[in-house]
């Protein structure tokens, strides 16, 4: 049930200001906020702790969310033998910090004497999404920043950053057609496209429909290298002479294509100033945006 006036939480409404019981422990206390949708914000009691000084690291216990202490270098050297250490993800940690991984980017571990990357001390990480249900319930798409877990931002229907020029208008005869797209709002976007987001650090792709994927980069030196079709990612294709070669745009490799529907683009290379788009009208990639 939507209410643009109070948040939504497992069945409850709550009035802007009131504390909303959140099961997690991890995000703190949390209230409902009224903004141009009802959102319910947390503070978590890790945020008034100081951040680690020079040489000195913060220390957690499994299951725990916040650091319970800091320990700083010692003068004196340790002895190797005397030091517990974990690796994970071409990484070394010393016993008590926090351990993540591009690998399993929802997954943090403590590390202990007894890590084994599934075992004490692991941990799924909970983004609390259930309390962005009214963003969800409006067809907001999460944003996330690179290869973390949580969304940082959210692009919602009517977004002033969206540029239209790479959507189009839902009509009642695309609504009824089978083929796979993403929706966001009344735009649709077809398998493989993107959208074209304002300030160019953010890439939205249709890969998945119906829900888009957007992904925030640290610059817009790496969105656009994201953004370019990788052919050296690809594996090696070979293609029955009576088939077509062909580019999937949601996977950005070549396949074959054995039917007699095949629409056929020729290969190109855009320049390293351009990104790689979708002509609406011939279906192919094309070089836009070039500085």
């Amino acid at each position: 049930m939507q209410d643009s006036t109070r948040c939504y939480y497992r069945g409850s409404f709550y009035l802007p200001g009131e504390e909303v019981p959140l099961r997690n422990p991890c995000l703190g206390t949390c209230r409902c906020v009224l903004g141009a949708l009802p959102a319910i914000e947390c503070q978590s009691e890790c945020q008034d702790m100081d951040q680690p000084g020079p040489g000195c690291r913060h220390l957690f216990n499994p299951g725990v969310c916040c650091p319970h202490a800091q320990n700083c270098e010692q003068s004196a050297p340790v002895d190797p033998r005397d030091k517990v250490t974990c690796s994970w993800g071409n990484k070394t940690y010393l016993e008590g910090e926090r351990m993540t991984s591009d690998d399993l980017s929802c997954q943090a571990c403590v590390c202990t004497s007894s890590f084994t990357i599934t075992g004490y001390g692991c941990y799924k990480m909970d983004c609390g999404l259930e309390r962005y249900i009214s963003k969800l319930r409006s067809g907001c798409t999460p944003i996330f920043y690179e290869k973390k877990c949580c969304p940082t931002d959210w692009l919602c229907p009517g977004d002033p950053r969206i540029s239209t020029s790479s959507t189009r208008k839902l009509t009642q005869n695309q609504e009824a057609s089978s083929q796979p797209s993403c929706r966001l709002g009344d735009l649709t976007i077809d398998i493989g496209s993107k959208v074209k987001i304002r300030g160019r650090q953010v890439i939205c792709r249709c890969v998945t429909p119906p829900d888009l994927t957007c992904v925030r980069y640290r610059s817009r030196a790496e969105a656009q290298r994201h953004s370019r079709l990788r052919k050296d990612n690809c594996p090696k294709l070979s293609c029955d002479p009576r088939c077509t070669k062909v580019l999937n745009e949601a996977t950005r490799c070549s396949e074959c294509s054995c039917t007699a529907n095949t629409l056929s683009c020729n290969e190109m290379e855009c320049p390293e100033n351009c990104r790689y788009d979708i002509d609406m009208n011939t279906g192919c990639p094309t070089c836009t945006d070039c500085v």
